[in-house]
Formats: C-alpha cells, structure tokens, sequence
C-alpha cells in the first residue's frame, strides 16, 4: 500500500509516553524491540503525546542500538 511504511516492528505509543510492544509494555517493551530482529522500527503514537516525550523515547531507542524509526502519522 503507498505511503505505508515498511518496518514489521510496530512500537505503538500511548498518550502518556508508556511503550507497548508485541504484548509487552513499558521498559519490557523497549527491552523485547531492542533484542528483535532488524534495527527498524514504526513508531505509532497516540496524538495527545507531548514531543517532549517523544524525543525522550527516540533517545531511549538509539540507546538501545535501534539505527531507524519512521513515525506514522495519520490526518485527522
């Protein structure tokens, strides 16, 4: 599909910065991305999520050896 992004690994974001990750959430979601195959990921984020937040969360990935993230956004 055009315009879809081509990472598998969806690391899904919610309002309040908590991580979700193939069924694991928090620090155990970041931890289970980090150990996954390939170092690319789709970030979904909730809208309502401060780019503070964000930004803290793409520093966290980088720490965690993760080279590509492509933020998914959706018009509303």
């Amino acid at each position: 599909m055009e315009g879809e992004a081509k990472s598998d690994d969806v690391l899904y974001i919610d309002a309040t910065g908590r991580l979700h990750f193939d069924g694991s959430e928090g620090p155990a979601a970041l931890s289970r991305l980090a150990s996954a195959p390939g170092k690319s990921v789709q970030l979904r984020a909730d809208a309502r999520l401060q780019a503070t937040e964000l930004a803290r969360i793409l520093r966290q990935l980088a720490e965690a050896g993760l080279s590509h993230a492509e933020l998914v956004v959706n018009p509303q």
